[in-house]
């Protein structure tokens, strides 16, 4: 990335753009093992730092895009990385006076970036669309949907017919059986259309006799078949 130096002076002299945070870190030199301490200044996704609290121009500048930060493994107390992804890159190693420092200066450089910010500005979009949306509905009468008073329809539940279920078939089957065996029973027929015969028969004789005509009759009672 090609970064134009002078600009970078003037942004951080600036009077009028934001400081987003400032405060004495200490940081890991690139080829030292020590820690300096450094006046830090946080200005959009620019952190400067500088040898001296007055001094005008920094002793340089993180451009926090593209990186992560995370606590570091140092043996310095409260420190934490601004790391770099990609071959070559570096790691910035930083550390603060106490724990509350650390978290707060670990909090700003990760909500400084462009691409964090960009994932804000999408998530307050979609909250707005959503608030627009449900203002939409209320103008239109939707008030129980929106309060949750509404319940969904129920939708009755299917019995399906598994042709594959053994259990099932083999159920079916016996009440199938059991209906013929009850439509079909020998016995149970022969007894009910024998005594509808007898009750004819009964009738037939108690006629004959009323009548006087046994003599002339052309039906015989020996001819009277019985199932």
């Amino acid at each position: 990335m090609k970064v134009n130096e002078k600009n970078l002076i003037a942004i951080a002299n600036a009077p009028n753009l934001v400081v987003d945070k400032e405060g004495w870190l200490n940081k890991k030199g690139e080829n030292s093992k020590g820690f300096q301490k450094r006046w830090f200044v946080l200005k959009g996704n620019l952190l400067y730092y500088f040898e001296k609290r007055t001094d005008k121009e920094p002793a340089g500048v993180v451009i926090v895009e593209g990186c992560t930060v995370e606590l570091s493994e140092e043996d310095e107390a409260y420190s934490f990385n601004i790391k770099f992804h990609g071959p070559g890159d570096r790691t910035f190693v930083l550390s603060a006076e106490n724990q509350e420092l650390m978290e707060e200066w670990m909090k700003a450089v990760t909500c400084a970036s462009y691409d964090y910010m960009k994932v804000m500005v999408t998530e307050l979009q979609k909250q707005v669309d959503e608030l627009t949306e449900l203002e939409r509905l209320r103008k239109l009468g939707f008030n129980s949907v929106i309060d949750g008073s509404a319940q969904p329809p129920v939708v009755p539940t299917r019995q399906r017919h598994n042709p594959f279920n053994l259990v099932e078939r083999e159920a079916n089957i016996n009440v199938a059986t059991q209906k013929v065996n009850k439509k079909q029973n020998f016995s149970s027929i022969h007894n009910e259309y024998g005594q509808q015969i007898i009750r004819e028969r009964d009738v037939w004789k108690k006629n004959k006799k009323s009548k006087g005509s046994s003599g002339t009759s052309t039906i015989s009672e020996d001819v009277l078949v019985v199932l």
